[in-house]
């Protein structure tokens, strides 16, 4: 597994990789992943049970912000950063697709979002950080992108199994962890990814789906839209899914 290693460099310099990864997040203020007006609109969970797991993403400190780990730079959205909460808004979508489900058996497994930001981190830590990257890094991670592949874009994968399939190519994150990590390229240059794994049964019947949605950052508002966005696209796909 590859995790494209920086060097240790000094204690000022690792606090200020950290300090970049702070800012780039936009934790401070924290924001809400919101549904438009429209969708918040009496979402209930009723017909479905949550037996998703407690939140176990690492901290900030030995995740996201971790200058040495394959998650740097990779988001995982906790349960509180949503409203409505996660489970009303899969039960509010899927219904709003497939409003004969509501009388199934629905029981919520898993419903993990992630941003992958890595690369556009590395490369703004290796600006302002004269000598902290590995000469080159930034570069070698971003050549890895196709230029030929559409900019915008949505796609959904049933059973995903851990999200690598049978490519020998290395994932942009944790290879193979089934998180927020993505084959470069399948993802255009200078593009963020958000990676969403939903895992949920149907009167006893399993359905496990990984979505991706690539997009340009603008700002952390336009940020939360696009999380917003890939939500919403997923369970339309999964929905879809669900009747073929």
């Amino acid at each position: 597994m590859r995790t494209f290693r920086m060097n240790s460099g000094s204690s000022a310099n690792k606090i200020a990789w950290m300090l970049i990864a702070l800012m780039i997040t936009g934790c401070t203020p924290k924001t809400l992943i919101r549904l438009d007006a429209d969708s918040v609109k009496e979402a209930t969970p009723s017909f479905v049970r949550d037996e998703t797991a407690p939140d176990r993403y690492p901290s900030f400190v030995t995740g996201e912000g971790n200058i040495y780990g394959c998650r740097y730079g990779i988001h995982a959205y906790a349960k509180n950063e949503f409203d409505p909460p996660k489970l009303q808004m899969f039960a509010h979508l899927l219904a709003k697709e497939d409003p004969a489900i509501t009388t199934r058996d629905v029981r919520l497994q898993r419903f993990d979002v992630y941003r992958n930001y890595r690369v556009r981190l590395v490369d703004k830590a290796g600006n302002d950080i004269g000598g902290a990257i590995v000469p080159g890094q930034a570069k070698t991670m971003e050549a890895q992108h196709n230029p030929e592949a559409a900019s915008e874009s949505f796609s959904l994968e049933r059973e995903p199994g851990n999200g690598r399939g049978s490519s020998t190519e290395n994932q942009i994150g944790c290879d193979g962890a089934g998180e927020g990590e993505y084959f470069p390229s399948h993802v255009a240059p200078n593009r963020d990814v958000i990676v969403i794994w939903l895992s949920f049964t149907v009167d006893g019947v399993p359905h496990n789906f990984r979505s991706m949605l690539q997009f340009g950052y603008v700002s952390l508002a336009a940020n939360d839209r696009a999380v917003s966005y890939a939500i919403q696209e997923t369970m339309r796909a999964v929905a879809k899914n669900l009747v073929e």
